[in-house]
């Protein structure tokens, strides 16, 4: 399946504009988007945390529901 940018590149002009605290995690065997994605997006987002989840692929609570917990509770504490 292609992945349809439609709806992200509508978005994709506004990541700069985020102004509240972000926290992206990705899954780093993700085989849809690549961690390279994820890291890429925290990069336009200011002051985001880029988190790359072991063990995860692109259903990342499903595939590491503790880490992601973890780092969600590291965001947040």
């Amino acid at each position: 399946a292609q992945f349809d940018e439609q709806y992200t590149d509508e978005i994709e002009p506004r990541y700069s504009s985020i102004e509240i605290p972000t926290l992206v995690g990705w899954g780093e065997h993700d085989e849809w988007l690549d961690v390279e994605v994820g890291e890429w997006l925290a990069e336009e987002i200011p002051g985001a945390d880029f988190r790359p989840i072991p063990d995860a692929g692109h259903f990342v609570p499903e595939d590491n529901p503790e880490r992601v917990a973890a780092v969600i509770d590291e965001f947040f504490g």
